[in-house]
C-alpha cells in the first residue's frame, strides 16, 4: 500500500532563510575549491507533455505558412534579430558547448530538437538553458524529466500526500488494486532518472570530474489536473508535499524551485477549474515555508493563437515554438533570481496582471492626468467628442493626498460627480494608473502608510474585480491588450509610485531633485521590472507604455525617470534586449504637454517618444481666451523636445491609429480646452520597428 508521511514538518521561516544562505554560500565555496575544472551546475525539468515540448522547429508551409515554427522565428524580420542567437554563421543550429541535456536515451550539447520527437520540437529546455548558459561560467547540465498525459494527483503523487482520498471511478480504482505502486510511479522515475544522471555526470558533461551542484527544479505540470475536479482541487496541497518530498529525497532542503503556469489558452481563459488550478500554483509559492526558495511565473502572455501557430491544438500550446521557448526562459529568469536571492523578482500574482480585450479594435486612444476634484473639469466635453475608443487616465487623477480611506472615497466621489466624466465613464471603456496625488502624498514612494489603503481606493473606484492580483498585491501596475491579432494595442500600465526608492532632494531648492546614484535604487521595483520584460516579449503591434512620470525629458528638477539614472537606463536596455517593437511612452505629472523623443543615438532601436500631457484641469497657465495661445513662462529645459515650447493650458492626449494601407501609421496629439490640436507628430509604423543588422 502507499504509505502516508508520519507528519514531516515544514521549516521554519527562519531555519529556511538560513538554509538558503548556506546553500549559496556552498554554491560559491564548490566553485572556487580545488581548481581546474569547475563543478556542473545541474537543473531537473520536470512535468508532462508540455515540459517534454510540442513547439515545431521546421517550416512546414502546410501548417499555416511555417508560423509559430522556430525556423520561421529565426527567419522572419519581426523576430529575427531576438532568435538570432539561436542559428550560427551559417543559419545551422547552434549547438552549445557550455551547456548539456539528458532527457531519457538522448544526450547532447543543447540545441533545437531535445522536444517530444527528436530534431522536430523542442520545449522549455531550449530557453531556460540558454538563459543558464549566459548567466554561469560554470558547465551546466538539465536533465529533462517528463512524460505526457500524467496528473500530479496520481502520476506524480509525492509519498507524504498519501493515498488519494477520492475514488478514480471503476476502472482506475481495479487498476490499483492490481497495482498499487501505479500512484506515484512518475514521482519515482524523476528521482531514479535524476540519480542516474547525476551518477554518470563525466559522461554526459565532457572534460567534468564530477563535481556538480543540484542547483534547481522546474516544473511545466498540470493539465490533467486541470480537467478533473478532484485533482484540481488538491493541487495545491499535493504541490507543496511535492516541493518538500523531491527536496528531501534528493538532499537538498532549500533546492530553488520553479513553477510555471499551466496557462495554454491564454489571457481570455473563463473555465472555473482552469483559473482555480491556476490561482492554486500561484498560491504555492507564497506558502511561508517557501518565501525565497520558490517562485510561480505567469504564462498566459505567451500564448499564441492559432492563426499565427503551426498547429490548432491548444492543450499543446499550439506547437508554437516561440511559447515553449518563452516559458523557458521566463522560468530560467525566475532561477536566476532564487538563485541570487532576489526574493522580491518575481511575486507569484504580479504574473497574472494581464487581460486582453480582442473585440476592442483601437483607432482613437485618448489620455489625460492631473484633474483637481474640487474645480471645474469643463474638459471632457471636449474629450468625449473625439469619442475615443478607451480612455486612459494616467495620474492624479483625484488630489487626495491623505491616508484617510473616507477622505480617499469623498473625493472620488467628486470626480464620478462630474457630468463629463460621467458620460465618459458610461461610454468609453477606462483604464487607469495613479501617481503621487492619487497615491495619498506628494513625491510619495515605497513606505507610505497610506499605500495600501490608496490601492483600495483606487481599486473600488475603478471596479477592479475582487480577486484580481491589484487588490491582493502591492502595486496597481497592468496590462491589458486590446485589439485583434495584426491590429493589437497592449496597453502596459506602470506604478512608478509603490516600489519607488526616496528622491534626492536638492537641499538649497527641496522642490528640485538631485539624481540618486545609488545602485540599488529603484522606480519600479524588482518584481515589476521582470514583469515589464515579459510583457514587453510579448507579440503586439503597438505598446503604450503609461508611465505617471517623464521618461524621456532630464533636464528639469521635478519628478522623471532620470531622477535615478540607472533605472532610465534599465529601461533602455530593456528595449535593446527585448527588441520590442512598437513602443511609445505616454506621460503625465507635469502640469504641461510637451513631445519628446530619443533617437538611436542614444543607443536604442528605433526612437521612443514620450507623449506628456498633464492638466485636465491643473495647468500651469491661465486658461487662453477664444483665438488666443495661452500664456506662457519660461519653459524648463528639454533638449528632446520636438517643438520650441510645452503648451501650458488644460489639454488631453490622443493616439489616432490607420491600421489600413500599405503604409500603416499613428498621430500623436495634444489637444486644448476646446478640442483644438496643439501638439501633433505622425509616425509610421515602420518607425518605431528595430532594424535588422
Amino acid at each position: 500500500m502507499f504509505p502516508s508521511s508520519p507528519g514531516k514538518k515544514p521549516a521554519t521561516d527562519a531555519n529556511m532563510k538560513l538554509i538558503a544562505t548556506c546553500f549559496l554560500i556552498a554554491l560559491s565555496a564548490i566553485a572556487s575549491a580545488q581548481g581546474g575544472t569547475k563543478p556542473v551546475r545541474v537543473f531537473i525539468l520536470a512535468g508532462q507533455s508540455n515540459m517534454e515540448g510540442h513547439g515545431l522547429v521546421a517550416a512546414d508551409p502546410q501548417r499555416n505558412g511555417g508560423k509559430g515554427s522556430l525556423e520561421f522565428l529565426v527567419k522572419d524580420a519581426a523576430t529575427a534579430q531576438r532568435f538570432a542567437s539561436l542559428v550560427d554563421s551559417t543559419g545551422r543550429w547552434r549547438a552549445r558547448d557550455d551547456v548539456w541535456i539528458s532527457y531519457f536515451d538522448r544526450q547532447g550539447p543543447l540545441t533545437a530538437g531535445f522536444g517530444v520527437r527528436k530534431d522536430e520540437t523542442i520545449g522549455p529546455e531550449l530557453g531556460f538553458g540558454w538563459v543558464m548558459g549566459d548567466a554561469f561560467d560554470e558547465p551546466v547540465l538539465l536533465i529533462k524529466c517528463a512524460w505526457g498525459g500524467k496528473s500530479l494527483a496520481v502520476d506524480f503523487r509525492p509519498p507524504s500526500a498519501g493515498r488519494p482520498p477520492y475514488s478514480l471511478g471503476e476502472e482506475g480504482d481495479a487498476a490499483i488494486a492490481k497495482d498499487p505502486a501505479i500512484i506515484g510511479k512518475y514521482y519515482r522515475e524523476t528521482l531514479a532518472l535524476t540519480r542516474a544522471a547525476l551518477a554518470r555526470i563525466k559522461d554526459l558533461v565532457p572534460g567534468s570530474d564530477g563535481r556538480y551542484v543540484l542547483a534547481g527544479l522546474g516544473w511545466h505540470q498540470g493539465w490533467n489536473d486541470r480537467i478533473n475536479d478532484q485533482f484540481n482541487a488538491e493541487y495545491e496541497s499535493n504541490l507543496t508535499h511535492f516541493i518538500r518530498d523531491i527536496r528531501s529525497d534528493l538532499g537538498t532542503p532549500a533546492l530553488p524551485f520553479v513553477i510555471a503556469e499551466t496557462g495554454m489558452s491564454g489571457p481570455q481563459e473563463t473555465h472555473p477549474r482552469a483559473l482555480s488550478l491556476m490561482k492554486a500554483q500561484a498560491a504555492v509559492a507564497e506558502h511561508k515555508e517557501f518565501k525565497g526558495n520558490v517562485a510561480f511565473v505567469g504564462t498566459r502572455g505567451f500564448w499564441r493563437p492559432k492563426e499565427q501557430s503551426p498547429s490548432a491544438q491548444g492543450y499543446h500550446w499550439n506547437s508554437n515554438a516561440e511559447t515553449y521557448y518563452l516559458i523557458g526562459e521566463t522560468m530560467g529568469e525566475a532561477m536566476l533570481a532564487l538563485l541570487r536571492g532576489e526574493t522580491t523578482l518575481l511575486p507569484a500574482a504580479a504574473s497574472d496582471r494581464v487581460s486582453a480585450w480582442p473585440d476592442l479594435t483601437i483607432t482613437t486612444l485618448g489620455f489625460g492626468s492631473c484633474a483637481r476634484q474640487d474645480r471645474p473639469q469643463p474638459i471632457w466635453d471636449a474629450i468625449n467628442a473625439v469619442r475615443c475608443d478607451a480612455f486612459v487616465l494616467l495620474g492624479d487623477n483625484i488630489y487626495a493626498d491623505t491616508a484617510d480611506p473616507a477622505v480617499f472615497r469623498e473625493k472620488y466621489a467628486l470626480l464620478a460627480a462630474m457630468p463629463g466624466f460621467a458620460r465618459l465613464r458610461q461610454t468609453t471603456p477606462l483604464f487607469a494608473t495613479w501617481d503621487d496625488h492619487d497615491y495619498g502624498i506628494n513625491d510619495g514612494g515605497a513606505g507610505f502608510p497610506g499605500a495600501a489603503v490608496a490601492q483600495k481606493e483606487f481599486c473600488d473606484f475603478f471596479g477592479v474585480p475582487a480577486d484580481s492580483p491589484r487588490r491582493t498585491t502591492p502595486g496597481v501596475y497592468d496590462c491589458v491588450t486590446l485589439g485583434p491579432v495584426g491590429k493589437r494595442v497592449q496597453l502596459i500600465l506602470l506604478d512608478t509610485r509603490m516600489f519607488r526608492s526616496p528622491l534626492n532632494k536638492d537641499p538649497a531648492n527641496p522642490r528640485f531633485n538631485r539624481p540618486n546614484t545609488d545602485p540599488e535604487a529603484t522606480v519600479l521595483g524588482e518584481g515589476q521590472w521582470a514583469w515589464l520584460e515579459r510583457r514587453l516579449r510579448e507579440p503586439a503591434e503597438i505598446r503604450v507604455v503609461v508611465s505617471s512620470i517623464q521618461l524621456v525629458a532630464n533636464e528639469h528638477g521635478s519628478e522623471k525617470w532620470d531622477n535615478f539614472p540607472s533605472e532610465r537606463a534599465r529601461f533602455l536596455e530593456l528595449l535593446r534586449r527585448t527588441q520590442a517593437q512598437g513602443v511609445v511612452v505616454v506621460s503625465g505629472d507635469r502640469h504641461m504637454a510637451e513631445l519628446s523623443a530619443l533617437t538611436p543615438a542614444d543607443g536604442i532601436p528605433y526612437p521612443l517618444y514620450d507623449l506628456t500631457t498633464s492638466g485636465l484641469n491643473q495647468p500651469i497657465a491661465q486658461e487662453p481666451k477664444a483665438g488666443q495661445k495661452p500664456a506662457t513662462r519660461k519653459p524648463q529645459p528639454n533638449r528632446y523636445r520636438l517643438h520650441e515650447h510645452p503648451y501650458t493650458g488644460s489639454n488631453f492626449g490622443l493616439m489616432r491609429i490607420r491600421w489600413d494601407g500599405p503604409n500603416p501609421s499613428l498621430r500623436l496629439e495634444v489637444c486644448g480646452l476646446g478640442g483644438e490640436v496643439v501638439i501633433s507628430r505622425d509616425i509610421p509604423f515602420s518607425e518605431i520597428c528595430p532594424k535588422l543588422p
